[in-house]
């Protein structure tokens, strides 16, 4: 049996977290797991911004996406004092339209934008974090 498949949540450069996605899909525990990991930032009572670096990302379930979405709206109160900025790295128009879909159930009460590179994404993050950086 092959090890099982998990994204990486990297804090090790906060106020920068690095969410690594992989290139095979995650099944429900792993997925869940992932987004709680990134729910539980806002428990440091910092500034922070989230960088997806999903260039090899496969699409989520609809199951996975409606988790993600519904977390999301748990979450609205304190991302939206906390969290600066998600940046999505991909060049894939349906891994981008995920967060669409995402939004679409329930709108983030954050700044997101998608990137082609991780370069301008982390530009983007450093000006949304003003001086709240580290």
């Amino acid at each position: 049996m092959s090890p099982r498949v998990r994204a990486t949540v990297d804090d090790s450069k906060w106020p920068r977290v690095y969410v690594t996605w992989p290139s095979e899909p995650l099944d429900d525990e792993a997925f869940e797991s992932t987004v709680l990991a990134m729910s539980a930032l806002v428990e440091r009572g910092q500034p922070y911004v989230i960088i997806h670096d999903a260039r090899r990302a496969v699409r989520p379930t609809p199951k996975q996406r409606a988790f993600a979405a519904e977390r999301q709206k748990r979450d609205a109160e304190p991302t939206r004092r906390l969290l600066k900025g998600v940046a999505l790295v991909t060049s894939s128009p349906l891994i981008a339209g995920v967060l669409t879909a995402v939004n679409w159930i329930f709108p983030a009460p954050y700044p997101q934008k998608t990137f082609s590179t991780l370069t301008a994404a982390e530009k983007w993050v450093t000006g949304q974090l003003g001086s709240h950086d580290g």
